[in-house]
């Protein structure tokens, strides 16, 4: 079969009549509902590193929970075995354990080449110097690090860890995806920021020179060893995807790594399959701060070469018979499907591991169908009447992702969500329905029958907001208004471009502004990337201040987005020129500045109150950076809880950077650095008294003591095949023996050589020490070493018992 031409809307019109419900319709064979396959197991096998507490350094509180949710999401949704999954966490990630593990699956013979290899770590990073070049380097920091002079142990060295992955490619193939969540580079003298917030990183003037011929034994004779304080970049060996560039800092809230939870929560939506590592990081909602990086020269591939899929993988079936060149696919956005998502068309769920015979892509989705456009041939046979397509690639990222119980009581609300994506007039927005809580922005519950919207996204939850302040009637026309807002929000808010070039090149700053004169005073209130202001009585302005160091002239748009109630309010665009005029650049290069809300400028001054029964809030003040002009007047919009005009969603153009900005206001100030403030009253606590802490500790102790239950576990297994071994032994030179004996009684005349032979095997008397006389290897000797053996094993039993 042909690709046929685009549809038009004759074509549409012909096509049969579809259900919009959202049941499957039991007239119609097309609409069968999809049957799970278990998928085989994958081939996948993974070193998992995570450190919370270091001997030397500050601890963290969220690597060894990120590096069991990265195992969990392994075995759980992938059905990887546990004995392919080996993990150190804290004290078994010391430097020559983390050495050993890499060089494991080098050696490992239960790998084959081309198997996928995933090796991630979750800890502290650095940068160190190597001596006497004093290059600069960036490192992994294990959790034995000291710069003790007496009991010096260094990082570990991004040039060793890269030449070790390139032993690993050379031995097992290139099918290697490394993760790292932690810092680049030096975080300065503080580990934690005002928010409490810790950072992943450990401050370089704590580091030790290095010097160069540490990890000779592994360096020598591989080309990354003649670089003197570089990596070794031989980047067709792996993927290595960081947690953020090298100017910023990775961080961890609420016990959980920012970096790595976005990550996983893209990971548990999208199976690996059907997503390119090309695509993983514009896929991933936006990070505060941070802009996680991908490197590797085969960035084009499926993740883990798609070699791995869910555990068991969604097969639908549809009609054979193509209506107009079309097919019809009996599942929608609520189903999860996407628009621009590829699938492969088989004769039966029992024929996935052959080859397809041919492709379909989503043309058209509605709630709960959608028309599949052929991407390629399609060989079918004339007496099929059905076959099976199974998604092969990820359609377009979803704006935003809501859960919604199936249960009865929320038919209304499902309702609505059909209302938003079956409307015509809303083609280009993109929303799905979750299977799950943890992988939707907005979570919808029922609460004495009104609708309440639970907030999921962590980039928001990680400063105490875990609602909209406001909820609806259950109404199809006060839940669909919200739906389409959080539609438009989310789309606007995770809408980033991330160009270094431009955004590290710009200064912010942030003050209160004095009246009448409107004049800053005070600090600045932008630090660590975050603006925390305690909101006070009266309309206090406050304005901001922006320098443009890059080379480049920008046309900068500033806008507000509200948390608490989805609104987007904009704060300043620049000034429109009509006809042939040239416009006027508002943010000159080399050092140019433009204030907002003070100044020359026109804008106002920026506000922030707290409604009624709120102590603390959270919205994001976002600047959109173009190079020329760009109409970004659609963007703001009301809330969706207030009667108000329509508005409608046109795409951002020609943007060459963005910068996201957490607006904290409380009503009540932080008293102090050193102890943890409650987010809604500003109450202080002790940290000594952190229960959520405690028990994450507590936690990591007992995964520890796990770890060297099975370590002694795994000891005294080997001690046992050892005293067998020596047990078999003995009866060997037993036999031996008594055939000698023999021997020496069948054949007198033999005698005297055999005494020289069972004289050598039992030892000489004189001392001297022939090869069969090694007094080690006598049967004494090995009966002294199994009386030795024995005892270790008693005692190993009984400090397990």
């Amino acid at each position: 079969m042909t690709p046929p031409a685009s549809l038009n809307d004759e074509d549409i019109a012909n096509f049969p009549p579809v259900p919009e419900d959202l049941e499957y319709s039991s007239r119609n064979s097309i609409y069968q509902p999809p049957i799970k396959v278990q998928s085989p197991k994958p081939r996948l096998f993974a070193l998992i590193i995570g450190i919370n507490l270091y001997e030397n350094v500050n601890p963290l509180r969220g690597a060894v929970a990120d590096a069991r949710a990265v195992r969990n999401y392994l075995e759980a949704q992938l059905d990887v075995p546990e004995e392919r999954i080996h993990m150190l966490l804290n004290q078994s990630a010391s430097r020559s354990s983390i050495l050993a593990a890499f060089a494991r699956l080098r050696d490992d013979p239960y790998i084959d080449k081309g198997d996928p290899i995933l090796i991630y770590y979750a800890g502290h990073g650095s940068e160190a110097i190597f001596e006497p070049e004093n290059g600069h380097t960036k490192t992994l920091v294990p959790q034995d690090y000291s710069n003790d002079p007496v009991k010096t142990i260094y990082p570990i060295p991004y040039s060793t860890i890269g030449t070790l992955l390139t032993q690993i490619a050379a031995a097992k193939g290139n099918n290697i995806t490394v993760i790292f969540d932690c810092c680049h580079s030096s975080p300065g003298k503080q580990c934690q920021n005002t928010t409490g917030t810790l950072v992943r990183s450990v401050d370089s003037t704590l580091t030790s020179l290095m010097d160069r011929d540490m990890d000779g034994d592994v360096l020598m004779g591989t080309q990354s060893y003649q670089k003197k304080g570089g990596t070794s970049d031989n980047l067709h060996a792996y993927i290595l995807i960081s947690a953020c560039s090298p100017s910023e800092k990775a961080r961890e809230n609420q016990g959980r790594g920012a970096f790595s939870t976005a990550l996983l929560k893209l990971l548990r939506t999208v199976p690996p399959n059907e997503l390119r590592y090309s695509e993983l990081l514009s896929r991933m909602d936006q990070i505060p701060g941070q802009n996680p990086s991908c490197e590797g020269a085969h960035q084009n591939r499926a993740l883990f070469d798609g070699k791995v899929f869910f555990e068991e993988r969604i097969c639908h079936t549809i009609n054979s018979t193509a209506e107009n060149g079309r097919f019809f696919l009996g599942s929608g956005a609520i189903h999860g499907i996407t628009k621009g998502s590829e699938f492969s068309l088989y004769e039966s769920a029992d024929n996935l591991s052959e080859p397809p015979l041919g492709h379909i892509k989503v043309e058209i989705l509605k709630p709960s169908y959608a028309i599949m456009q052929p991407s390629d041939l399609i060989d079918l046979r004339p007496t099929t009447t059905s076959v099976i397509a199974v998604q092969v690639k990820a359609g377009e990222r979803e704006d935003v992702r809501f859960y919604c119980p199936g249960d009865e009581e929320y038919l209304v609300c499902h309702e609505a969500f059909i209302s938003v994506t079956g409307n015509p007039s809303n083609i280009g927005w993109n929303i799905a329905m979750v299977e799950t809580p943890d992988d939707a922005h907005i979570k919808i519950e029922m609460q004495n029958s009104r609708v309440i919207f639970f907030i999921k996204d962590p980039a928001i939850t990680q400063y105490g907001i875990t609602r909209l302040f406001y909820d609806t009637a259950l109404v199809v026309e006060e839940i669909a208004p919200v739906i389409k807002s959080a539609e438009h929000y989310f789309f606007a808010l995770n809408h980033s471009v991330h160009n270094p070039a431009i955004v590290n090149d710009i200064q912010l700053e942030i003050y209160k502004l004095q009246r009448p004169f409107m004049l800053p005073a005070g600090p600045n209130l932008y630090q660590d990337n975050i603006f925390d202001l305690v909101v006070e009585e009266g309309d206090v302005p406050y304005g901001m201040k922006l320098t443009n160091n890059s080379s480049f002239d920008l046309y900068p748009n500033l806008f507000y987005f509200d948390n608490s109630d989805l609104s987007i309010v904009s704060y300043y665009q620049p000034q429109s020129v009509g006809g042939d005029y040239n416009s006027v650049v508002p943010l000159g290069k080399n050092g140019g500045t433009l204030t907002i809300g003070y100044g020359s400028s026109r804008a106002l001054p920026l506000s922030y109150y707290l409604r009624d029964g709120q102590n603390f809030d959270i919205g994001f003040l976002k600047i959109f950076l173009s190079i020329r002009p760009a109409d970004l007047s659609t963007l703001p919009q009301p809330t969706p809880f207030e009667r108000s005009r329509p508005f409608d969603k046109r795409p951002i153009l020609n943007l060459w950077g963005t910068i996201l900005i957490p607006a904290i206001q409380r009503r009540y100030p932080r008293e102090s650095l050193n102890h943890a403030a409650c987010t809604h009253c500003g109450h202080t606590v002790d940290p000594g008294l952190d229960l959520g802490y405690l028990q994450i500790e507590n936690g990591d102790l007992r995964c520890e003591l796990d770890i060297h239950r099975k370590m002694a576990s795994r000891e005294i297994q080997n001690l046992e095949k050892g005293y067998q071994d020596i047990l078999a032994e003995l009866e060997r030179r037993k036999a031996e023996l008594a055939g000698l004996t023999d021997i020496s009684r069948q054949q007198p005349g033999r005698r005297k050589n055999s005494r020289k032979v069972i004289q050598a095997t039992r030892g000489p008397e004189d001392g001297s020490s022939p090869a069969l006389a090694d007094p080690q290897h006598s049967p004494r000797a090995r009966l002294s070493l199994r009386m030795s053996l024995s005892e270790r094993v008693k005692r190993l039993l009984r400090s397990k018992a």
